[in-house]
């Protein structure tokens, strides 16, 4: 009996000896963590850049649009449309849409709205269609089916973004794209951009300011103030280079290469001005532009001196 005491003694103090030894590295087998099972790491998020007030949040752009061009110099895509309800147009509806301003109607699509042909539905819907800057080109109506065309690529999309904003009852109950059967891609891309010359830069503007959510001609007056439209691209008396002088430590975290050379290069338009572009949709500047442009260079009189050329421009210019 005393053997059997001292032996579950011994035993006791065993154990506690191993529990001791346990606690002291980190706790007991069943509490110790596990290494995790590996993963792809998310991506990390850019830092913004500094801006006035605070940090600066980050804003992601506007989901891109993909459309079936094989260009970013190609047609607009047709867009075939079709309305919810159909129904016989009234005079009133019919005349009203005859002289919208915003729609151009074919010969054709204008017999069909006069001789009723075309249903009240997609009447309705050419009226509440999104307006872009620009002349929406409709070539056939019947029915509750619509071919029409934007008269850009950039006001294609920028409509294609805003049918989600059209009365719930209004809205196509379906929307195709079609490429152009007759498009010949101009592989050699836009006409190169002229300094001095803003009607020459006016697609890269739009481009980037879509790209990132950014007022183009808040990227025109930027341009304007910094090089002249790339007129006066000489290193600054700061050490800015480039198109939209970019400090050199700048430029080598929000550089892109916009032209598709393989190259980020400050003194390419199209490169430079995308990099503003992003620069300041990572300074918030889709919700609080005065704020993004003041990270861009931190003075007022610059901030003003944009905001003030960027009014002045018309929306539509160029288009």
């Amino acid at each position: 009996m005393t053997t059997r005491v001292v032996s579950l003694l011994a035993m006791s103090i065993v154990a506690l000896a191993v529990a001791l030894v346990l606690m002291l590295r980190g706790g007991t087998p069943a509490a110790r963590p596990q290494m995790p099972a590996l993963a792809t790491p998310p991506a990390a998020a850019e830092p913004a850049p500094p801006a006035r007030g605070g940090k600066a949040h980050i804003v992601r752009g506007v989901p891109h649009v993909t459309l079936p061009v094989d260009s970013p110099w190609a047609l607009p895509p047709m867009l075939v449309l079709q309305s919810r309800s159909g129904g016989r147009s009234t005079a009133a509806l019919r005349r009203r849409v005859l002289h919208l301003k915003h729609l151009a109607l074919s010969p054709a699509a204008r017999r069909s709205v006069r001789s009723g042909a075309a249903s009240a539905g997609a009447l309705k819907l050419l009226a509440a269609f999104p307006r872009t800057g620009g002349p929406l080109l409709v070539l056939s109506l019947k029915g509750r089916h619509i071919r029409a065309q934007e008269t850009t690529l950039w006001m294609t999309r920028t409509a294609l973004r805003r049918v989600h904003t059209m009365p719930a009852k209004l809205r196509p109950k379906r929307l195709l794209l079609e490429p152009v059967a007759s498009d010949r891609v101009d592989l050699a891309g836009p006409p190169p951009a002229k300094p001095g010359q803003m009607k020459t830069l006016i697609d890269v503007y739009r481009s980037a300011g879509y790209r990132y959510g950014i007022d183009w001609r808040v990227l025109a007056a930027i341009n304007r103030v910094e090089t002249n439209f790339g007129q006066n691209t000489h290193v600054s008396s700061a050490g800015a280079v480039g198109w939209m002088q970019f400090m050199p430590s700048t430029w080598r975290r929000w550089g892109v290469d916009a032209s598709g050379d393989g190259i980020a290069d400050p003194y390419d338009p199209q490169d430079a001005i995308f990099s503003a572009a992003r620069y300041l949709n990572a300074a918030h500047g889709e919700s609080d532009i005065r704020r993004a442009v003041f990270a861009y260079n931190h003075a007022d009189w610059y901030v003003n001196e944009v905001l003030s050329i960027a009014a002045a421009i018309p929306a539509g210019f160029g288009a």
